[in-house]
């Protein structure tokens, strides 16, 4: 679930957090905050999958030294990630497989 975030169906302690939270994601203005959130909108999804993108980013190396780089969707979420302009990776302390590293 970490990598696949889907913030606009999760709920907050406080219902009202959620709703300007989500309306302030879809951009709306502030006498808009209170407002019902759309069901869907297009910066939900920029959201989550940056979301996934950081996600994947923290679990990256235990993931290459577990081998599960690619079964467990890392490179997928990266890959997916809206908002990211770079990743910088540093292998120097791991030995990554061949077969991970083909779908970065």
């Amino acid at each position: 679930k970490g990598l696949k975030p889907s913030l606009h169906t999760a709920s907050a302690s406080v219902d009202e957090d959620r709703v300007r939270i989500l309306n302030k994601i879809a951009g709306r203005v502030a006498d808009e905050l209170d407002l019902t959130p759309f069901d869907a909108h297009d910066n939900y999804d920029k959201v989550n999958s940056h979301l996934g993108g950081r996600f994947a980013e923290a679990g990256l190396a235990k993931a290459v030294i577990d081998g599960t780089l690619q079964e467990k969707g890392f490179a997928r979420a990266l890959h997916c990630d809206q908002l990211r302009e770079s990743l910088i990776l540093d292998w120097s302390a791991l030995d990554p497989r061949d077969d991970d590293l083909i779908g970065l």
